[in-house]
């Protein structure tokens, strides 16, 4: 599985969830950053109550176009996100839903 560190937040690139990989992103205390719109089902049908997640939904997920708005979120929420949410970003607007759902 692809992994990259950044400012605390446990990146997850475009890969295969397998059982095994899913295991080990709830068994760790993370935030996970992802594009990915099966996570959050998957995370909700899982009833655990992490890690955090924050879910993208917007065609355009280069740096650039998301930084400030994720930087945004992660100071606004930081708080939250600590102890298991999952955050629904897109270009409008942002939603919260704590773990487990």
């Amino acid at each position: 599985m692809a992994l990259m560190r950044c400012i605390g937040v446990l990146l997850v690139r475009p890969v295969r969830l397998t059982g095994k990989s899913l295991r080990m992103l709830f068994s760790i205390s993370t935030r996970v950053f992802t594009h990915d719109l099966d996570f959050g089902i998957i995370l909700a049908h899982s009833k655990a109550g992490g890690p955090s997640v924050i879910q993208v939904r917007t065609k355009d997920v280069s740096p650039s176009h998301l930084c400030a708005t994720v930087v945004s979120i992660l100071n606004k929420y930081r708080h939250i996100i600590e102890n298991g949410v999952l955050v629904t970003v897109d270009e409008l607007k942002s939603r919260i839903r704590i773990l487990p759902i």
